[in-house]
């Protein structure tokens, strides 16, 4: 057996055949390749010799000779197509003439198959490029690093990277700096050193072009010669770094949720820990293992100095569409724009999606999230996603706020979502702490504390670092004032390096004889001025001017800001390069640098004096002024800090606009009162009081932002600005009725129409008088509603606000004395005025309106759902989670309503789904609640069902809604009665009589007829006739709607048959039928059948048991094909007494 499938035979033979027309003196001639007996086999040449791992050059002379013909055997294969991929000195034989043959050419297997299901990695790693590590395409550069790993060994006898993890080892060949050669064997000539140092790039683009031009940087005379001037070799190059030490149990577990992530269990993992714990470094291992492992990893960062909101999500989707170039992604447009919005530079690839409807914020961002939710799920379907964010103690709430929804709806995805944070920057007036309580409370995450190194590992990471034992009174003194922090121990070691009190030396690293000589210092902040101290004033210079910038900087913003000509500037960097300060990172926007570690540029900002940071800072904001116009944040922060309170003002208004736009609600705040500190004039002041208001609404801050919008409408009062005055109004009492005071609302907008009386026609107007109507509406005064609306609607057509019309227009379509053709031709016209001006929010309550006439009106189910499924569409056009969720659960209802059962069962599960959606559902969840309990109770499980009808009465109580509230006590009243809970049933009912007698509503015919039947079974005839009578006024008083004669027809039937009036009970009987066969009430009709087939056997004349066994059967069919066994087993038992 071979362990090869069908597949991986062919794909061996077929590189075998492509091997065997390689023709080259250096290469091992394949001479045939095929299969015999499904085993595989392969013909090639004997080459009589050692193999190079066997058998080392003893010069370097007889080692260039050998790897310049490698070389040659490598340009004769890429020439050809073919990559090695598997290059290493056990793959290259030497013939005792001095003939190298290099062998295994495509026999290796890619890392992916490498990596087995146990873990482990099969065959060597050590000599792996990072590209092919990592499973990307590769082209004939990665030869070239292999070829780079075996020159290192061949010239210092080491290997560049070592651990007994093969994954440590992948991760120190994708991030960990390569000890030059010449640290480790001084006789390497520069020359040759420079050279495998370019080999071993980690970018394909910085290694040389091809194998012909190694080969011939090898044969030239030059390689072995040693520079003229001696180059020194900095000291700091020679410590190791990129290893992980001390956290193998910490990478265990961290191993452990990815594998359950990749099985469809999605996880989030919380890495916490003091500054320098090394969060990083171990974020970076678990990246290295979730690519090896055949996953993907996208990293975003988070920075201190902050940033746009959204900043961090925006770079994960760049990075994940620069990773999906070529294959794209198939998403829906309105995801698609929804992703273009958070990560705006991407706009230039795609110019025909175009931007999404505006929506009220909450919703907008609900749908925002569900876009990124989108992306993430189709990015987990390709392999399983690594999701980062590193210092999110530093995000924007925006981003918070989407990385707890993530943890919620991704747990059935192979998705695991990595987060890195300072515990030390925890705070409750924070944010993040806020979203870590959730996540902890729902138990949506993992934590792991990084723990300090102890003294073992600290002597480990200290010989690691310098590549030799250490003695126990260096490794005391160091542990002591570290206490075992990686980034201190680091610092550390290069202050004492700098400062000479560790030098290199005979081939070993030399300390002073008295150990307190070392001065080590006592803080990581110290460890770090002691190192820029001992710079050249202008690196000093620069790196106080780039920590002004921020842990990440741009060459050109740098440029612009320095006193230093380009070239000063770039030597000055290339030396804090050297010293290991910064770095070059890979940006998709020019050249840019990060901080090697954020309390580099922290200790740097300290240092600087006011007046001298003051003036940095000017400089800074007319940098970026000139290379990042639209950086707001950071041209406000600037500005401030530097005294000029006019540019800040400025730039910390248009960072909170688009804070706000972006949903970003609780950095808008605190960008507008930033800029409310700064502003002098009453106009300034008025409209950051709007802006503020807005995002104070967005947060459920109802009160404060009534608070501070009554603030604007002083000003804008003193500043005759009465437009203004009316929209602030407006404003105030949709916060109040948000806030659930829904007399407080309505009592603002009489307030403002009290003080505008008189005003001029305006946009603002028209909203406070559409605004007041609609208070009159949830008040229960419908006359009032009904004057204010045609106000509103007449103004509103003056001044052309199409919106205001729309809204008041549905508003006015469901006033109760409307006929149905009136109502009907109202709700068509919002529709359509709504539709044809883009206002897909006003369309979609338009159209629940129009359902709700159908439905109420004339018991026509069927269009009602139509017109549900309509609004449900458009609020999936408009990414509306919440209000598709509403009308997802009026469709489930209609269809309760008509007898499908089954598939209201199946919409529930889809109804589910869409909660765990929607970051807010708000009264959806009443809805939903309501929709399951109805269900519950047709199917006959009736205390669930009541259960459930007392939580949404428990609800609506608590949210002030009277409507919500009747309609709760309705439906636990008919359930209750089901049950005989007559007392409870009782209370409902005269509760929900009393709040639509109040408000004048339509319905209160409805728990009428309920109350009559609840004394019907207590053979109360009387109260059952006073009830029934008092139903039939408030018909005839307000207008029958279809439910109130539906249920007054059942209570008529039953009172009949228990007074034995069998004329009035038939009467009753059929014309209940006429209407439930018409509309389609399939639940009821089966009930009615059932009942009307008892009252045949409680009469007893000649034919009733026939006929009533006919009934009871017709009633036994529909109930078991509807799906409601409990009720079919209910009639089935009466059928079985009349056998």
């Amino acid at each position: 057996k071979t362990g090869l499938g069908t597949e991986g035979r062919a794909r061996l033979l077929q590189e075998a055949q492509a091997i065997a027309k390689l023709n080259h003196p250096n290469i091992v001639t394949v001479y045939d390749a095929g299969e015999t007996d499904e085993l595989p086999f392969i013909v090639m040449e004997f080459v009589e010799g050692q193999t190079l791992h066997e058998k080392k050059p003893e010069s370097l002379e007889g080692m260039l000779a050998i790897m310049s013909q490698v070389c040659a055997a490598l340009e004769h294969a890429h020439a050809s197509g073919i990559i090695h991929r598997d290059l290493k000195p056990e793959n290259v034989t030497i013939s005792p003439d001095g003939k190298a043959k290099l062998m295994d050419f495509g026999l290796a297997r890619s890392v992916a198959s490498r990596y087995t299901a146990e873990g482990t990695i099969v065959g060597t790693v050590f000599y792996l490029a990072p590209e092919l590590a990592l499973g990307h395409g590769i082209d004939h550069r990665a030869d070239l690093y292999s070829l780079g790993v075996m020159l290192y060994e061949l010239t210092t006898g080491e290997l560049p990277f070592i651990d007994s993890d093969p994954v440590a080892v992948i991760s120190q060949h994708l991030h960990a700096p390569v000890v030059p050669p010449r640290a480790k064997n001084p006789e390497i000539p520069p020359a040759l050193n420079n050279l495998i140092l370019s080999l071993l790039n980690k970018d394909p683009d910085d290694r040389p072009a091809s194998a012909a031009e190694v080969g011939q940087l090898l044969e030239k005379p030059d390689i072995l010669a040693e520079a003229p001037i001696p180059e020194e070799l900095s000291l700091l190059d020679r410590i190791v770094r990129g290893r992980l030490v001390g956290r193998e149990r910490e990478l265990g577990e961290a191993r452990a949720l990815w594998n359950k992530a990749i099985s469809d269990e999605g996880q989030t993992l919380l890495i916490s820990g003091e500054p320098g714990i090394g969060k990083t470094r171990l974020m970076r291992e678990v990246a290295t293992h979730a690519e090896v492992s055949g996953g993907q990893a996208i990293v975003g960062e988070c920075y201190a100095e902050g940033g746009a909101p959204y900043g961090t999500v925006g770079q994960i989707i760049r990075r994940a569409f620069q990773r999906s170039a070529e294959d794209g992604f198939n998403l829906p447009d309105f995801v698609m724009a929804d992703l273009l919005m958070l990560s705006p530079s991407l706009k230039i690839s795609y110019p025909d999606i175009p931007p999404n409807p505006p929506l009220d914020p909450q919703s907008e961002q609900q749908r925002l999230f569900e876009s990124v939710v989108a992306l993430c799920k189709v990015l987990s379907e390709r392999a399983p996603l690594l999701l980062v964010v590193e210092d999110v103690h530093w995000a924007d709430s925006g981003t918070l706020s989407l990385l707890r929804h993530l943890a919620r709806r991704l747990r059935r995805e192979r998705v695991l979502l990595l987060a890195t944070y300072r515990e030390v920057e925890l705070d409750e007036a924070r944010p993040f702490n806020q979203v870590l309580m959730d996540l902890n409370r729902e138990q949506l995450a993992v934590r792991l504390k990084l723990p300090r190194l102890s003294r073992e590992q600290t002597k480990e990471m200290l010989e690691v670092l310098f590549d030799e034992e250490m003695k126990p009174e260096s490794l005391d003194a160091i542990y002591h004032e570290t206490e075992g922090n990686p980034f201190f121990i680091e610092e550390v070691s290069k202050a004492l390096v700098e400062s000479g009190k560790l030098y290199f030396e005979d081939g070993r690293w030399h300390r002073p004889d008295i150990v307190e000589e070392l001065e080590i210092p006592q803080s990581v902040r110290v460890a770090i001025q002691s190192r820029i101290g001992k710079l050249p004033e202008q690196v000093q210079e620069t790196l106080q001017l780039a920590s002004i910038l921020g842990r990440e900087f741009d060459f050109d913003t740098l440029a612009e800001a320095s006193d230093l000509d380009e070239d000063a500037l770039i030597e000055a960097l290339e030396n804090a390069e050297q010293d290991q300060l910064i770095e070059e990172v890979s940006t998709e926007d020019g050249v840019t640098f990060a901080f090697a570690h954020a309390m580099i540029p922290t200790t740097l900002v300290e240092s600087v004096r006011t007046l001298r940071r003051r003036r940095i800072h000017r400089r800074a904001a007319s940098a970026i002024e000139r290379t990042r116009p639209e950086d707001y944040e950071a041209l406000a922060y600037h500005n401030g800090e530097a005294g000029d309170h006019d540019k800040a003002l400025k730039y910390y208004t248009l960072a909170g606009e688009r804070a706000a736009k972006a949903y970003a609600n609780q950095e808008a705040e605190t960008y507008f009162r930033s800029a409310l500190d700064m502003a002098r004039t009453e106009s300034d002041q008025a409209h950051l009081y709007v802006e503020l208001g807005e995002v104070l609404f967005n947060q459920s801050r109802f009160e404060e932002a009534i608070e501070i919008w009554r603030e604007g409408i002083k000003l804008y009062q003193g500043l005759e600005d009465k437009d203004r005055v009316a929209w602030l109004y407006a404003r105030c009492g949709r916060a109040a009725w948000c806030n659930g005071d829904t007399p407080g609302g309505l009592t603002i907008c009489q307030e403002g129409m009290a003080t505008l009386e008189g005003a001029p026609d305006s946009t603002g107007m028209a909203n406070l008088l559409q605004e007041i109507a609609r208070a009159y509406f949830f008040n229960f005064m419908p006359n009032e509603c009904r004057e204010l609306c045609d106000r509103a609607l007449e103004m509103a057509e003056r001044v052309g606000a199409v919106d205001v019309q729309a809204d008041t227009l549905a508003t006015k379509g469901v006033l109760h004395d409307l006929s149905t053709e009136e109502a009907m031709k109202i709700i068509k016209q919002a529709i359509e005025l709504a539709e044809s001006a883009g206002l897909l929010f006003h369309a979609v309550r338009a159209h629940v309106n129009y359902a709700a006439i159908y439905s109420a009106h004339i018991g026509d189910i069927s269009s009602a759902i139509k017109h549900l499924q309509q609004a449900a569409e458009l609020c999936r056009r408009m990414g509306n989670k919440a209000m598709e969720l509403f009308c997802a659960c009026r469709v489930t209802n209609g269809n309760i309503d008509k007898g499908n059962l089954a598939e209201a069962e199946d919409q529930l599960a889809v109804l589910h789904d869409l909660l765990d959606a929607t970051p807010d559902p708000g009264s959806s969840v009443i809805e939903l609640k309501s929709v399951e309990g109805y269900l519950l109770y047709v199917r006959g499980e009736l205390t669930e069902a009541a259960e459930l009808a007392r939580e949404v009465q428990r609800g609506a109580r608590d949210a002030g809604d009277l409507q919500w509230l009747s309609g709760a006590n309705v439906d636990l009243g008919m359930f209750l009665l089901e049950m005989g809970e007559n007392e409870e049933a009782e209370t409902a009912l005269l509760e929900a009589v009393e709040l639509l007698d109040k408000a004048s509503w339509t319905g209160s015919s409805q728990p009428r007829s309920l109350l009559a039947m609840k004394h019907v079974q207590q053979s109360d005839f009387q109260e059952a006739h006073r009830w029934l009578d008092e139903a039939r006024e408030k018909e005839a008083e307000q207008g029958s709607l279809f439910f109130d004669t539906f249920f007054r027809l059942i209570a008529e039937r039953r009172l009949a048959v228990a007074e034995r009036n069998w004329p009035e009970a038939w009467e009753a009987f059929e014309e209940f039928m006429r209407m439930v066969e018409k509309s389609g009430i399939r639940w009821y009709r089966a009930r009615a059948l059932r009942e009307w087939g008892e009252a045949h056997l409680t009469r007893r004349e000649p034919g009733d048991e026939e006929r009533a066994q006919e009934l009871l059967l017709e009633s036994q069919t529909e109930f078991e094909e509807m799906g409601a066994p409990i009720y079919a087993a209910q009639v089935k038992e009466i059928l079985s007494g009349l056998a």
